[in-house]
C-alpha cells in the first residue's frame, strides 16, 4: 500500500491465519532534494521531513502491536534516475511537496534539480519501509 492506512482497519478485513504486507514512503524519501522547498506555516513543506528515522519506524510499529501478534519492519533505501519531466511530473501528482506550484517553486526546483543532478541524471534518494503484521490468531 502506498496509500494511508489504518491498523484497526486492516485487521479487522484481515482473515483469521492473514498477513498484512505493507509497502509505504518512508521519512528520507528523497530528503536532500525536498529540503529546498523550504518550510510554510505548517513546517518542512517536504513529505516527513519533520520525522526522524527512528521514531518514524517505531510510530509505525506501534499502530499495528495492539492488533497483531508480530509485526517487522524492513527500512529500504537506494538511488532512482529521473528525467525533468519525471521530477516535474512526480512533484504535481504526489504529496512529496506541500501545496507544490509550478511558477511559484520554480526558483527552489532549479536548485535542487541542479544539485541533484549527476552525469546528466537527476538522482534521488528513494526509501520505503516494508511491514510485515501476523493476525494473532494465527499464531
Amino acid at each position: 500500500m502506498l496509500a494511508r492506512w489504518d491498523a484497526g482497519e486492516i485487521y479487522r478485513v484481515l482473515k483469521k491465519n492473514g498477513i498484512a504486507i505493507l509497502e509505504y514512503v518512508g521519512c528520507e524519501d528523497k530528503k536532500s532534494f525536498k529540503r529546498f522547498f523550504g518550510k510554510d506555516t505548517l513546517g518542512w513543506r517536504g513529505q516527513f521531513l519533520e520525522h526522524e528515522p527512528e521514531a518514524f519506524l517505531a510510530t509505525c510499529k506501534q499502530a499495528f502491536l495492539p492488533y497483531f501478534g508480530q509485526v517487522r519492519l524492513q527500512n529500504g533505501h537506494w538511488r532512482t534516475f529521473y528525467t525533468r519531466k519525471g521530477v516535474e511530473m512526480l512533484l504535481q501528482y504526489t504529496p512529496t511537496i506541500r501545496h507544490y506550484n509550478y511558477h511559484a517553486d520554480q526558483e527552489s526546483l532549479e536548485k535542487a534539480i541542479n544539485a541533484c543532478t549527476k552525469n546528466g541524471r537527476i538522482c534521488l534518494a528513494q526509501n520505503r519501509v516494508l511491514l510485515y503484521a501476523q493476525h494473532p490468531k494465527s499464531l
